[in-house]
């Protein structure tokens, strides 16, 4: 709704209600609405008189090339500052991550030699056993000659 439609809109619902006071708080009330229309109206004057001023300041940086290239200027070094920041902590977050990816790898060059290690063993291990089946025929006919 329009502000002006609004105000008119208020007085109307306002002045429905004035009939069925005495004249004595119709008046009461008419000041009360006056005294806040007068608010409304200096705070609407200080608004205006500040966006006056305003429009005033970006003509006048506007108007003058230096103004308008400092405000630039100082956009893009509050952009690469920002951009800065975001990139510093960026290679903060890829250290970490190859921190913990070269801890992670130690750990599992750790598993694999120990694992190589228990191959290794148990190979070792099959060898000798191997060894001494194909040994244990050949030792139970020498123990038969012996005890012969």
């Amino acid at each position: 709704m329009h502000a002006q439609q609004s105000v008119i809109f208020e007085f109307r619902q306002l002045t429905k209600f004035l009939l069925e006071m005495s004249e004595r708080q119709q008046v009461t009330t008419l000041k009360f609405e006056l005294f806040h229309a007068l608010e409304r109206a200096h705070d609407f004057q200080d608004r205006s008189r500040a966006a006056e001023r305003r429009i005033a300041e970006l003509e006048a940086h506007l108007g003058d090339p230096d103004g308008a290239k400092g405000a630039l200027v100082n956009y893009l070094r509050a952009e690469v500052a920002r951009i800065w920041s975001d990139l510093v902590e960026a290679r903060s977050q890829h250290e970490s991550e190859i921190r913990s990816l070269r801890a992670e790898l130690t750990v599992a060059e750790t598993h694999c030699e120990a694992l190589d290690d228990f191959v290794r063993s148990l190979f070792l291990t099959m060898q000798e056993a191997a060894a001494d089946e194909q040994n244990a025929p050949d030792a139970a006919i020498e123990a038969q000659v012996v005890a012969s």
